[in-house]
């Protein structure tokens, strides 16, 4: 049988009464009834009880008038990503998804799904070179990054404008001497991380200078 909203508020005023008559009851019995009478009137065990009354009306409140929460989950599943890793989803912007798959040689792609087609991203460098694996981490508008691997296991981040792939190389005047690896972008603004003899750095690039945090990373 359902219970008005009344009721349920009648229920948690009760539930508010029983617990300072059962505060009441604990100081009787450890101090005696004339001090626990005047352990009620501070103002400490009023307040005590008013934030405990506060909470459960909101928890009522909140179980009364709002409606549980309802998601729809989407499987992405990239129709060449094979094996137990199959398709990892990364970033978001829009309805277009990047992210990476393995594809039935083991050799792992960036992807760029817009709600029904998905696009394999495969890094170049060096004048056209592919790259051993491309990962895309994130995307805003039309920009893409990321990282890729090149032929010496080296990994350098990337930013894609939609035609074309521009390297971002590891600041080595601040002691990079790791590939730089781009996070996560909005508008022309990337955010990455790269690493030195003292561990990995985050920077924040702008499309032509690496502003560098001191220690940790940066990630959308």
């Amino acid at each position: 049988m359902k219970t008005s909203a009344n009721q349920q508020f009648v229920g948690l005023y009760s539930a508010v009464a029983q617990v300072c008559a059962g505060f009441v009851r604990r100081a009787a019995r450890n101090r005696g009834a004339g001090l626990a009478l005047a352990v009620m009137n501070t103002t400490t065990s009023r307040n005590r009880c008013l934030k405990l009354g506060l909470g459960l009306f909101l928890m009522g409140a909140a179980a009364i008038n709002l409606p549980a929460a309802q998601y729809d989950f989407t499987t992405l599943k990239n129709p060449l990503g094979v094996g137990y890793q199959g398709t990892s989803a990364l970033g978001i912007s829009g309805t277009n998804v990047v992210g990476w798959f393995d594809d039935s040689t083991r050799h792992r792609n960036g992807f760029l799904y817009n709600g029904s087609t998905y696009t394999t991203m495969n890094a170049t460098y060096g004048g056209g070179t592919p790259a051993i694996s491309t990962i895309a981490n994130g995307i805003s508008g039309n920009n893409v990054v990321g990282y890729y691997m090149d032929a010496s296991y080296n990994n350098h981040g990337f930013l894609y404008n939609g035609s074309s792939y521009t390297r971002l190389n590891e600041p080595s005047d601040q002691g990079a001497v790791a590939g730089a690896f781009a996070m996560g972008v909005s508008g022309n603004k990337v955010v990455g991380y790269y690493g030195t003899a003292t561990g990995n750095h985050g920077f924040l690039y702008n499309g032509s200078t690496y502003t560098r945090r001191i220690s940790g990373e940066f990630h959308c």
